[in-house]
């Protein structure tokens, strides 16, 4: 599947924006988009599969799990950026530290990808005469 289509790539070329690999803590935007497509895409597009047991090229790909996988890649990125920061304090007082928690899959985009599942039929070549004449239920 391709994520980075053409109103992603406005997004990125935006002048506005032209720090976020910084922020995300690469070097520059090849390595951020070398990151995003060796490890990231990757990841993404097997949950999917895994989740709906089916793999998609960037033709036949449904438009909602195209957005869900949009999302699923800015989550992730979201928990790169998170972790970067550093731990979260959850309590002034008390000074607890915790590890940002960012989900790739929220509920939300889960219910969308189960939406596409393909129900799995177990069969075989094995065939019988005896099981038609034996399977009476009268």
């Amino acid at each position: 599947m391709v994520y980075l289509d053409a109103a992603v790539a406005v997004q990125f070329n935006d002048p506005g924006l032209g720090s976020l690999y910084k922020e995300l803590g690469f070097a520059d935007e090849d390595a951020l988009e070398d990151f995003v497509g060796t490890y990231i895409i990757p990841g993404v597009e097997g949950r999917i599969a895994d989740l709906t047991g089916k793999t998609y090229t960037d033709v036949t790909v449904p438009e909602a799990l195209r957005m869900v996988g949009h999302q699923a890649v800015a989550n992730v990125l979201a928990y790169v950026r998170t972790n970067r920061m550093g731990p979260v304090l959850q309590n002034p007082a008390g000074f607890n530290l915790a590890v940002p928690i960012v989900e790739a899959f929220t509920p939300e985009l889960l219910s969308v990808v189960k939406s596409y599942v393909t129900k799995r039929v177990k069969a075989t070549s094995y065939q019988t005469d005896k099981i038609a004449t034996a399977w009476n239920e009268k």
